[in-house]
């Protein structure tokens, strides 16, 4: 089994926040495979399902980005997850908008959400799919930026992103972690 968890804040005000695209990528991913998010238990709204023959449970954390580990380490522990088998998508400054990369282990990168579930859980060795949202402009300060909204003139290079971050889960789930970083981390 693959624990797929996005990552974002719960509630309608936060709903297109920037920080919130690794919620938007799981969505999107859910309704490709038919999957209802709908069922409420370890501090999340969660779905089970199959995708690409392998048996998947969706996770979006509703206890706000900073705590996302509380959520993820239950569900991890309930189904005695194996960290490698954990895939975990979310929003990055460090990454132009509309880039994604995928990496497996490594820090934090200043991510409050992930530096949660490594805490948590115990371990940083577990997929990231990093979406790439941009910098804030100069002397703005970033906590402010990943809350704001997509601005209209973003909304088509999202829209992409959101379909190659769930394209690279399903890849990930069909031909392994090491095809799928070949492919999405090259420079286009």
């Amino acid at each position: 089994m693959k624990l797929i968890v996005g990552l974002g804040n719960p509630g309608t005000k936060y709903k297109q926040n920037r920080h919130n695209i690794g919620f938007q990528v799981l969505e999107s991913l859910a309704e490709s495979a038919n999957i209802n998010i709908d069922k409420k238990k370890f501090n999340s709204i969660y779905g089970e399902g199959v995708v690409r023959s392998e048996k998947v449970f969706l996770v979006k954390p509703q206890t706000f980005m900073n705590l996302s580990g509380e959520a993820v380490f239950k569900v991890i522990k309930y189904f005695d997850i194996e960290h490698k088998d954990i895939i975990v998508i979310h929003d990055d400054i460090d990454l132009d908008l509309g880039r994604i990369k995928i990496q497996f282990d490594g820090g934090d990168g200043g991510h409050k959400g992930i530096h949660s579930i490594v805490v948590e859980a115990g371990t940083n060795r577990f997929i990231r799919i990093r979406v790439g949202i941009g910098r804030p402009p100069l002397f703005q300060d970033a906590a402010f930026y990943v809350l704001m909204n997509f601005k209209p003139e973003e909304k088509e290079i999202i829209k992409e992103v959101i379909e190659r971050a769930k394209d690279a889960v399903l890849m990930i789930l069909s031909k392994g972690l090491s095809a799928t970083m070949n492919h999405y981390n090259q420079k286009r």
